[in-house]
Parts: structure tokens; sequence; C-alpha cells
């Protein structure tokens, strides 16, 4: 609601569940000035719905309405949600006080940093080998919601919970343009996912399967992102966890020479040499 420039209050002019819409209205602008005087403040609109359901021949409820909340420079538009009648007119004055608006957006500070947020978690009780936890989640925005939904019950906040979250998070947090849609590159995911496969310390079957897919389908764009960061650390968990084998190699050394690296080309040549049987004139550098 902070980024919202105009209000449009949408209340049940025919009060169908026994509800007042001036009351309504005045209980909502309550509500909004409580929460924050600068917003209760901006523009609003009264989209009075369910015309079609008006059939009192007492007091007209839309002018009601209007004779309460017109005078404040508050504009009341009759509509009917399921006849679509004055919905129209509503948008129209909607668009038009818009664009005649400041264009400039609202912005607001960044208030949480999840690359700051390092969970420590010590155990009572020792865990395969493990006393204590350190999950950083990653920097990208889905982590917050990870995050929310690991803490989201404090009485069953659990070390599985949390690292299941932490799981998901890493699974989901690559994209095809990191900058743009706040995800990581594929380097830095797959870094994490290794991480995580070489110690799988409460990982779920679930979490394991996603992360292995995401190393098989991305195999090769992986070991080439090795490359440019001249990581050979990369290949060697690679090779150990079994997704680099005798039938992808030659794909990969190929994909890698595109590169231009002649270090990490003759790197992975050496590898296919002595862990597949090949010898080094099977690849022309």
């Amino acid at each position: 609601v902070e980024r919202t420039k105009l209000m449009i209050h949408v209340v049940d002019a025919a009060g169908t569940e026994g509800r007042d819409p001036v009351d309504d209205i005045y209980k909502i602008n309550a509500e909004l000035k409580a929460y924050n005087e600068e917003i209760a403040s901006r523009p609003q609109v009264i989209a009075a719905n369910k015309i079609d359901l008006i059939y009192s021949e007492d007091e007209d409820p839309i002018e009601r309405l209007r004779s309460e909340f017109e005078p404040q420079g508050i504009k009341v538009f009759p509509i009917s949600g399921v006849t679509g009648e004055g919905l129209s007119d509503l948008l129209y004055y909607v668009s038009s006080e818009l664009q005649n608006m400041d264009e400039k957006p609202i912005v607001f500070e960044q208030e949480y940093f999840p690359e700051e947020e390092l969970i420590h978690i010590d155990l009572e009780e020792p865990i395969e080998g493990h006393t204590c936890f350190d999950v950083r989640f990653p920097e990208i925005d889905r982590s917050v919601k990870q995050i929310e939904l690991a803490f989201s019950v404090p009485d069953h906040v659990s070390v599985e919970a949390i690292l299941d979250h932490y799981d998901g998070s890493i699974v989901s947090g690559s994209s095809y343009d990191a900058m743009v849609d706040g995800g990581i590159g594929l380097y830095d995911q797959s870094k994490m996912i290794i991480a995580r496969l070489k110690d799988p310390v409460l990982m779920t079957p679930s979490n394991r399967s996603m992360c292995d897919r995401v190393m098989r389908s991305n195999l090769v764009d992986i070991i080439v992102q090795a490359a440019r960061h001249d990581d050979r650390q990369v290949v060697d968990d690679m090779l150990d966890l079994g997704y680099l084998t005798k039938d992808n190699i030659d794909t990969v050394v190929e994909r890698a020479g595109d590169v231009q690296d002649a270090a990490m080309t003759g790197y992975l040549l050496e590898v296919k040499r002595r862990f597949f049987g090949s010898q080094l004139m099977d690849f022309d550098l």
C-alpha cells in the first residue's frame, strides 16, 4: 500500500450484508491514518459496488455517499461488478488522475539484506558430526520469503526446517538475468549446491533430487563458468559427485575450450586422461 498513489475504496453500496458503506469508509480511513497519516492523505476514490442489488425506495445510498464524501474531495462512482455498469467511468477517471500525478516512483530504502543474515545454530545434540550450523541464505529476493517460512511458527523452528528452506532457496536461486530480477548467477548457485551435496546433512530427498536436476541439466554451463573463474575446484567436485563422466567429458572440454582458457582446457584434458583413460591426443588444442 505504500507504493499506491491513488486508492480506490470498494464498498457494498447496497448493504447486502447489513453494513453501512459510509461507516465502512470512515473505518477504513481511520485504519489507514493509524498506520500512516501520509498514506491516508493521498487521493481517494469510492467505488460504490453492487448497484444492481439496490432496490430500496428509501434514501438512495449512492446520493448518501456522494453528499458525505464528495465535499471532502472524494469522488463516488456507482458500479456493478456483475454487470460491469459504471466501470468504464471509474477507470477513465482513475487513469486521468494518474496521468496528472507526479510520475516519480515512490522508492523505499531496502530494510532487509539477506546477504548480511548469518544464521548460527548451536545444537544440544550433535547431528551427523555437526555441533552447530552456520547458514547464509543466497543474496536473492526469494530468500526473504524462505527465511520467513522457516521462522513463521516460532514454537516449531528447527534445524530441519531452516535447512529445508535454505535448500529451496538455492535450488530456485539462479536466473537468466540475475542482475535484473534479483537472482544469483549459475556459478554462485552451483557452488552453494556443491557445498550442500558434499555435506548433505538433513537434506530431504526432494531437495536432493532438485539439486541433482540443476547440476545435471546445467553441467556444461557450470564447467564453462568455472573456466571463466579459473576455478578448478568446481571441476574436481563435479568429478567427485559423479556429474563429470566419460560420456560428457568431451563435450565439456570442447565448450571450455571456447572460453580460450588454455590452462583450464589443459586441466580438463588431464582429468580426462587420468580418470577416463583417454590420451591428450584425443583433443586438439
